[in-house]
């Protein structure tokens, strides 16, 4: 087995994300890693031997509800996205179109505000966009833009997202919500009627009394909608008299909307193309009338898919590869990789994880990747576990190729990732049993996941190491003050005081800590600023973030390092004076991982 360098291993496998396409091309982001800059390109019709950049030294990125998405949009002649820097709606004018030198213009910069979720209305040559403003006070509304005027289609809900307009140009789809929901909780969809001067005239509201995502129109324009009403993310179609579900497998067909401008279903005039997440790992499936098929690909995580006639596109990640472009096969063919990193040879391969949790009938998931697998590893002793929590907390763990995870296993190491009850890809009760039981039940799961593998003799009881970013890092500080089962743990920008995180959130999660919570008293207790302090035991903890952090500010991990080295414990700080919430650039990555390594070697030893 082929041992990653720390190099690859500091490198994000997610390049490319927001595929879209028209008939004549190909659009995509892609993130320059060194630049930390994120940036716009096309090829002709999947012709990847005439793919260019349209953006240039700009990077392209949507700051609407701070997670952004939807940051670009592909026109009949050209392009348009949004500039990172300033918010500016810059358009792009193709020169094959008509033989002239290729210009970019801006044609709308909003004040003090940020645009998203792009949406274009060809027939009527502009585009729709989610405009968030920040002028007496933050709110949201959709509005549309040209080159010389803009005009408000929607306002007066919290948070709007997902704008579509239908083939014909007749109508247009959208989905808002309000406080204190999250979009993954409860969420409404609009169906309008476009009149003569560009307005909205409102036909239809539903509300399933659940949460609607990503809609979307077939070729003789009906509407499409994943909601989950019914228990899991499912593609229905929608009427003016009922509902039809297109896809009856008990699944999500989609990921928890975090980002404006996701794109993981398309419909044509004779059937789909959409995914389905089993048992965490997803897989792309066709649908035609009452029939479904599953693609040639490997499964792993879809990211985003487009269609035209030209063919059937996804950005995926399987357990050999990271973050690809693909072409599908039809009907069994074998698909063609476009772009991305070629596959790895002999990657670590992922052991499905499932345990019961009590008598509930929910069960734990998570994935296993087993030191046993590298050459190196010794036969005749379990390693030890180095347990990953991602963020969110309903964000989700995939079976797919992490240099960091090849990087750790050849380092003599098993690598757990779990889906703990909140995470997204498991149904609406798994996603939302978190309710006022976040630092609770995720907590538990991770001590009864490691029981479990413990008891099957799978890793050592004594060498138990746990790490998780941003919500991810709220769950291992608390399975340190709850627990002894785990030797030490790793925090990467973690939530560390949840009263002064609800003080100093953004709009759009400002009611989320109270439904994942409790009132500012639950908040108090659990928050790692106080489990940490009321622990009966030592405490050893790495806590690895930005300088730049207005999430988890810095002052908040070097008040909680001096707390736990006052009772006792270890703690070491580790910050970076160039990054935000979250790790970028390569060079901070390498650092991090050089030092997490010898923080849990120095224990272990």
């Amino acid at each position: 087995m082929r041992v990653p360098s720390i190099e690859e291993a500091a490198t994000p496998p997610e390049r490319m994300a927001e595929l879209q396409c028209t008939e004549s091309a190909l659009f995509w982001l892609e993130r320059h890693i060194e630049r930390g800059t994120t940036h716009l390109w096309r090829c002709p019709a999947g012709d990847m031997t005439k793919a260019h950049c349209l953006s240039n030294e700009e990077s392209v990125g949507s700051r609407v509800n701070q997670y952004g998405g939807g940051s670009h949009v592909p026109l009949n002649e050209g392009a348009a996205w949004v500039c990172q820097s300033d918010q500016s709606l810059r358009y792009w004018h193709d020169p094959d179109s008509n033989g002239t030198d290729p210009k970019t213009q801006i044609w709308y910069t909003p004040e003090h505000g940020s645009l998203g979720g792009l949406c274009a209305d060809p027939l009527r040559q502009r585009i729709v966009a989610v405009e968030e403003r920040s002028v007496e006070g933050t709110h949201q509304r959709l509005i549309a833009i040209n080159r010389s005027t803009q005009q408000v289609l929607a306002e007066g809900a919290d948070f709007y997202g997902a704008p579509a307009i239908s083939p014909s140009g007749a109508l247009m789809a959208w989905v808002e919500w309000s406080l204190p929901f999250m979009p993954w909780q409860r969420s409404r969809l609009k169906l309008a009627a476009i009149t003569s001067d560009g307005s909205l005239n409102v036909t239809d509201s539903f509300d399933f009394g659940a949460a609607v995502s990503q809609p979307t129109f077939t070729a003789d324009n009906t509407l499409v909608v994943m909601s989950d009403h019914a228990g899991w993310w499912q593609p229905w179609r929608v009427t003016e008299s009922s509902l039809h579900c297109l896809s009856g497998a008990s699944c999500d067909h989609i990921t928890t909307p975090w980002q404006l401008g996701e794109r993981q279903h398309a419909w044509g005039n004779q059937g789909g193309l959409c995914l389905r997440v089993e048992q965490g790992a997803a897989r792309l499936y066709r649908i035609i009338s009452t029939q479904s098929e599953p693609v040639a690909l490997e499964s792993g995580r879809v990211v985003s898919l487009a269609q035209a006639s030209h063919g059937q596109y996804v950005l995926a990640q399987s357990q050999a590869s990271t973050t690809q472009l693909i072409k599908l096969g039809k009907h069994g063919e074998p698909y063609e990789v476009l772009r991305g990193a070629a596959p790895i040879a002999n990657p670590p391969q992922p052991e499905t994880l499932s345990t019961p949790l009590g008598d509930g009938g929910q069960s734990v998931q998570g994935f296993l990747y087993s030191a046993r697998q590298a050459a190196s590893a010794a036969q005749n002793a379990p390693a030890p576990m180095i347990m990953r929590v991602h963020g969110g907390p309903t964000s989700a763990c995939y079976p797919v190729y992490d240099p960091l995870i090849h990087y750790w296993v050849a380092q003599g190491f098993n690598v757990v990732d779990i889906n703990p009850r909140g995470s997204g890809n498991f149904g609406r009760d798994y996603r939302q049993a978190l309710h006022k039981q976040w630092g609770v039940l995720d907590t538990e799961d991770v001590e009864t996941l490691a029981d479990a593998l413990i008891a099957q003799g799978r890793i050592c009881p004594r060498r138990c190491f746990i790490r998780g970013q941003s919500a991810g890092g709220f769950t291992v500080l608390n399975a340190l003050a709850h627990s002894r089962r785990f030797l030490a743990g790793t925090s990467l920008y973690g939530v560390t005081d949840a009263v002064s995180l609800a003080q100093q959130t953004h709009r759009f999660e400002s009611g989320y800590l109270d439904w994942l919570i409790g009132d500012e008293a639950q908040k108090q207790r659990r928050s790692p600023m106080h489990t940490l302090a009321q622990s009966a035991h030592h405490v050893n903890v790495l806590m690895i973030q930005g300088e730049l952090d207005r999430v988890v500010v810095p002052e908040q991990t070097h008040r909680l390092a001096r707390q736990l080295e006052k009772g006792g414990g270890r703690a070491e700080v580790l910050i970076f004076d160039n990054e935000s919430h979250g790790m970028q650039n390569p060079q901070n990555r390498m650092a991090m991982i050089q030092q997490e390594l010898a923080f849990y070697r120095t224990l272990s030893s």
